[in-house]
Formats: structure tokens, sequence, C-alpha cells
């Protein structure tokens, strides 16, 4: 059933942003876990977001599916507090790409991002057969809003913000893939090798 529901686009929105993304997706038949999970970069490669809602643990248990898709994935209740989760958009300035492409992540205890943060997050795997998923997680802060650093959003043409995507300076040198080199994904994004070689990549 193809359902249109409002997206607010502002970059810093409150947390009902998250609410009405889950809405859509539930309204249009999504799988289970809805935006937790990857659609647009490979399984548990990391990749870049700028958070644009935090959302209370009324509001993330009030997400039904989505809640329940962090508990499957081995979180516990006491797991998820107030700011346990997060969205982050993936495209800037407007436009079609920005429009609903939000992803949602998990947020571990210790790490405290605000609105505007440029953050780092592992993606997630989508459950399979009896396998639970994991969630889109959040590693790092890369740079706090308003701060002079090495990432912003930028055009495929360096030229205007417009359809822009997250871009650091130190991505070529720290083997991050680029959207330019002729590969499916829209986004730079980089296969950690810790996905590799550890036994667990997930902090729960």
């Amino acid at each position: 059933m193809k359902t249109t529901v409002e997206i607010p686009l502002r970059p810093h929105g409150k947390a009902k942003g998250l609410i009405l993304l889950a809405l859509i997706c539930l309204l249009a038949g999504c799988s289970a876990g809805l935006k937790i999970y990857p659609t647009d970069v490979p399984p548990t490669s990391l990749r870049l977001g700028e958070v644009s809602s935090l959302a209370s643990k009324q509001d993330i248990k009030a997400m039904g599916k989505t809640y329940q898709g962090l508990l499957a994935s081995g979180l516990k209740d006491g797991d998820i507090q107030n700011g346990s989760l997060g969205s982050a958009r993936v495209f800037c300035c407007g436009g079609l790409d920005e429009e609903g492409s939000d992803i949602f992540f998990y947020i571990p205890k210790g790490i405290k991002p605000n609105l505007g943060d440029i953050v780092e997050i592992r993606s997630g795997v989508r459950p399979k057969d009896s396998l639970p998923g994991k969630p889109n997680t959040l590693t790092r802060i890369v740079q706090k809003r308003g701060e002079d650093g090495p990432c912003d959003w930028v055009s495929k043409e360096r030229l205007i913000k417009w359809n822009g995507i997250l871009y650091c300076d130190w991505m070529p040198a720290e083997h991050w893939t680029s959207p330019l080199n002729g590969n499916s994904f829209k986004v730079w994004y980089k296969m950690d090798e810790k996905s590799k070689t550890s036994g667990s990549i997930w902090p729960f």
C-alpha cells in the first residue's frame, strides 16, 4: 500500500522525525527493523551522517518493530534509554535524494552526540531467516556541530552543496571508498578490517 506522509527536512529536527519515518516504512510494508538496518551501503561498513534527531525511550518503544528489532539484536531494555536511538541525514541540502533518506542508529552508552554533529556509524546487518539482525550503531563523533574541521557537505562536482554528501579530507588516505569510483553506492564508506578479524564488532 503506497501512503504519503510528510517528512520534515530540517537538519536539526525533533525526535518526532523518527516516529514519522518509522510510520512511513510501516505503512509501506517495509521489512522488520525499519530503518535501523542498511539498504544503501554494505553491511558492517562504516559511513558518516549528520545527527538530525534523538529519541526518548518513550519514543523508541512507541516505534514497535524498531524497538523489537533492537531487543532481538541482543540489547536489553535497560540498554535503551533517552537518547539511545538517533537519526542522521546522509544527503544535503534539498533535492530528491535528501527526502526520506535519514537513517536510524543505536547509540551505545558513553557516547553522547548532539544535533548537527557529524558521526561515524557502523552499518548494521539485516535479519535473515532465524538469525537476528544488528542495528546501525554509532562508533564515534567525528566532528562537533559548528567546528571548523576536515568534514563538510560537498557535491560530486565539489561546486555546490545541492544533493551533497559528507566528505572528510582524510578519507582517501584511510582507504574509504568513493562514490565516484563507479561503485553502486552514493556515499563514501569503508569496509572496516575489524569486521573480518574480530570475534565481535558490536558493543552489545
